[in-house]
């Protein structure tokens, strides 16, 4: 029997897969979550092989990612899916740098997605809906050609594609760095032209994809 942990903020989600659940003889919910600090507190005593892990969890201080992080440095024999409806290039690339092992679109996934998500990572493999194919086409396409890159960028180019693949924004980065906007945007073009690309968003995945800022 694979034993599942699902942590998601909403009842009605939570109580719904339970019930869902029950018409698999392999897979049982053996405990919910509807806050991350409260999960990662019991994290060391849980008998469990799964964590379904939403991303957002708007209840929780912690988020998604974070927890994802914890499980990995706490618990390695245990694997996470993480489970959204922000099905979107900064979401995916960052639940990935976390450590995830599988990722279930809510627009596209459904109770027997997340059952063969769940069976296929108790396998070994890596699941993840269909929506998500491009990103990690475009993720191993960059790997086949990295090199050593983080020494393209000075340490001030670094700092501010970090902050960028934590999802904050130009007058965020210049307040949190004490710099103009104007200079933020400065480097973020000789980012883009470091890295050969010409978005923040595929300079995020360029940054993942060489695990220039991997946890």
């Amino acid at each position: 029997m694979i034993k599942v942990v699902h942590i998601e903020d909403h009842k009605f989600t939570r109580d719904m897969l339970r019930e869902s659940f029950k018409n698999f003889d392999d897979i049982c919910i053996v405990g919910d979550y509807e806050k991350g600090e409260a999960f990662v507190e019991a994290l060391p005593t849980l008998d469990f092989d799964v964590a379904l892990l939403d991303v957002v969890l708007n209840r929780s201080p912690m988020q998604g990612d974070e927890v994802a992080r914890r499980i990995r440095r706490k618990r390695p024999d245990v694997k996470t899916i993480a489970v959204s409806s922000e099905s979107n290039t900064h979401t995916m690339l960052k639940m990935l740098s976390a450590g995830i092992d599988g990722f279930v679109s809510k627009d596209e996934g459904n109770c027997e997605a997340l059952a063969t998500a769940i069976r296929s990572v108790m396998n070994g493999s890596r699941y993840y809906t269909q929506d998500m194919s491009t990103i990690l086409a475009r993720i191993a396409e960059i790997r086949q050609n990295k090199k050593e890159v983080s020494g393209k960028f000075t340490e001030q180019e670094l700092r501010i594609l970090e902050l960028c693949c934590e999802g904050l924004q130009g007058r965020e980065i210049a307040d949190r760095l004490n710099i103009s906007l104007r200079t933020v945007d400065k480097h973020k073009n000789n980012i883009h032209k470091k890295a050969g690309v010409k978005k923040t968003s595929e300079a995020v995945m360029y940054a993942i994809a060489n695990e220039l800022f991997m946890a």
